[in-house]
């Protein structure tokens, strides 16, 4: 590029482009376990279809909707999960990079399973968000950097089947909870160039949100959330982007 006087101006810098692929929530319902038994490529093999989505994003994103407790569990029952130690290493090399262990599903197997589910997820190398050995570790963001970009995620539910959170002692899943959710967001905005929240939340097998979760979305997007995953519903619902506060995201 030429300036009007003639000198050489350089060339403006082009944008980091990121790819992240989301899922939703990774159910463990019977059914589910016995068709990666019958699979000849176990677990990778119930979502085969999506490898090469998978392979070609920089992040891929789930929620990891089941303790992984074979040592310290019981057997999984209708409703109450509980996922082979196998099934991290599967969703590593399909290339999972973050897993929020924050949802109703979390305490199936007591707190000793919710400790357990974070030591095969480490072992495995993946990054589990929204829940921790204690209230500290399960309210610290994840901070992952790709190409030169701070990206933070962090994960609440809204939901319990059992909640077993005692302050001061044993593991914690964090909750929605409004008034910390947006403090949260602002500690994450002053760490990172891109956050990520996601949340269980929303009523089962229901196509659109409720008014409280749009006034929530909208108060995330206007702390400065850039994407906001909901999971929870079993079912898809919309993709919008809202403006809030001078910023833009997606929910």
């Amino acid at each position: 590029l030429i300036g009007c006087k003639g000198r050489k101006q350089e060339p403006a810098p082009q944008p980091t482009r990121l790819t992240l692929v989301a899922v939703g929530d990774l159910l463990m319902h019977q059914d589910v376990k016995r068709a990666a038994q019958e699979s000849p490529n176990g677990f990778r093999g119930l979502w085969g279809d999506l490898q090469p989505i998978f392979e070609g994003a920089d992040l891929v994103f789930g929620n990891l909707e089941t303790p992984i407790a074979p040592r310290t569990g019981a057997p999984g029952r209708p409703f109450v999960f509980n996922a082979p130690a196998e099934l991290p290493s599967a969703l590593k090399a399909s290339g999972f990079t973050v897993l929020s262990t924050a949802n109703n599903h979390a305490f199936d197997q007591g707190t000793q399973g919710a400790l357990e589910t974070l030591e095969h997820l480490e072992a495995a190398g993946l990054q589990g968000v929204g829940s921790g050995r204690d209230r500290l570790h399960a309210e610290a963001p994840c901070l992952l950097v790709r190409k030169g970009v701070r990206i933070a995620f962090l994960a609440f539910t809204d939901l319990f089947n059992i909640n077993l959170n005692r302050e001061g002692r044993g593991p914690w899943v964090r909750r929605l909870e409004e008034g910390i959710l947006l403090q949260a967001l602002r500690i994450a905005r002053a760490q990172a160039d891109f956050v990520v929240v996601s949340v269980h939340w929303g009523n089962e097998y229901e196509h659109r949100p409720c008014p409280r979760q749009r006034q929530l979305a909208l108060d995330m997007i206007g702390e400065g959330a850039d994407l906001v995953i909901g999971h929870h519903p079993h079912v898809l619902q919309p993709l919008e982007w809202i403006e809030a506060k001078g910023h833009r995201g997606a929910v």
